[in-house]
């Protein structure tokens, strides 16, 4: 539960990163998940995996099943996306950097252990 706890805390730090921290507060913080329209959904089930989100209207799905995996995902725009990352193995590393029209709707599997997917869209 503690980790579950520290992986959330760190979703909302990193989706606010760029904002001005005393403007964000209890009464307004749902309101500001609302308005950029972002959603993660994650299952995590092994050792050590490890989520690094800064998005923007953006919904993404991440499911994580070994461990030691990575999923950096940065993508900022003002077009609604649906985006879904499955990994089953471990040591995998996947990054996803920007993110347009053609990554809409796009999904990434990753099976296998010591793998890297990097996919950088501008």
């Amino acid at each position: 539960m503690k980790e579950i706890f520290f992986i959330i805390s760190f979703v909302i730090h990193q989706v606010i990163f760029s904002q001005d921290f005393n403007s964000i507060n209890s009464n307004n913080v749902i309101a500001y998940f609302s308005e950029n329209n972002s959603n993660a959904t994650y299952v995590q089930h092994g050792d050590d995996n490890y989520l690094n989100l800064l998005m923007k209207n953006t919904s993404i799905e991440i499911i994580q099943l070994g461990n030691n995996n990575v999923v950096n995902y940065v993508g900022v725009n003002q077009q609604n996306h649906n985006i879904q990352v499955n990994t089953f193995g471990n040591n995998n590393s996947i990054q996803i950097l920007g993110s347009n029209s053609i990554s809409n709707g796009m999904s990434v599997e990753v099976i296998g252990n010591n793998k890297v997917v990097q996919i950088i869209n501008r």
